[in-house]
């Protein structure tokens, strides 16, 4: 059964931030709470390795889905100042995707993904790479001078830091896109531990695959 201490700890938590919880319901893998002025529920899963994952329904509006993920972020102790990438791909049937989740502060304000005709090997990587440099690119545009990219696949940051030799037309281009884009900014890479249960990582994961989807 879910912890119940620990669910009366998250309960207690999103209170304390103006949420009033008329219901929560307890089973062996998941809490679920139910927002009483939303009329809406949304879940925390745990895994045998006792790894949350926050999961919020499609009928929440952005900006409730965005208040949401910014405070489990908050009551897990993460620090999301400044700008932050979370970026993710998928692959199906010769065609790859990538979906970008761009952080600042905490709130999200920017979401975005794309779908492309893969040529040659890398699979999901390839998405990973186009949806980091499509990443960038938009925090370039958007004038931001510092970003933190986070990232579960070694090769984005090493690769990037010349740590890995490139060895195909895709990293290829990829390390010479990076040199680039470190003229005007700053980056720091960030790794996360793949299918941790990363609320961000998640959302790209999720964009990605809609991408898929969507061709």
């Amino acid at each position: 059964m879910f912890p119940e201490k620990e669910a009366k700890k998250i309960r207690d938590f999103y209170v304390s931030k103006g949420y009033e919880i008329s219901r929560i319901e307890l089973r062996e893998y998941s809490l679920t709470l139910e927002l009483k002025q939303y009329k809406r529920k949304f879940t925390i899963y745990r895994n045998k390795k006792g790894e949350y994952r926050l999961v919020i329904p499609q009928n929440f509006s952005a900006d409730l889905k965005f208040e949401l993920m910014k405070l489990w972020e908050e009551f897990n102790g993460k620090d999301l100042s400044g700008c932050h990438l979370f970026v993710d791909g998928s692959y199906r049937d010769n065609r790859a995707a990538y979906g970008v989740v761009v952080v600042k502060d905490g709130w999200v304000i920017g979401e975005f993904s794309g779908c492309f005709e893969l040529r040659g090997g890398q699979r999901n990587v390839a998405g990973e790479i186009k949806g980091v440099i499509k990443g960038l690119e938009w925090c370039i545009t958007s004038r931001i001078d510092e970003v933190f990219v986070h990232y579960d696949y070694e090769g984005l940051e090493k690769w990037a830091r010349g740590l890995w030799k490139a060895k195909n037309s895709l990293t290829q281009w990829y390390t010479e896109k990076i040199q680039k884009i470190e003229r005007s900014l700053r980056i720091t890479w960030v790794k996360e531990k793949a299918h941790s249960g990363s609320t961000y990582n998640e959302v790209a994961d999720k964009l990605a695959r809609g991408a898929l989807d969507a061709h």
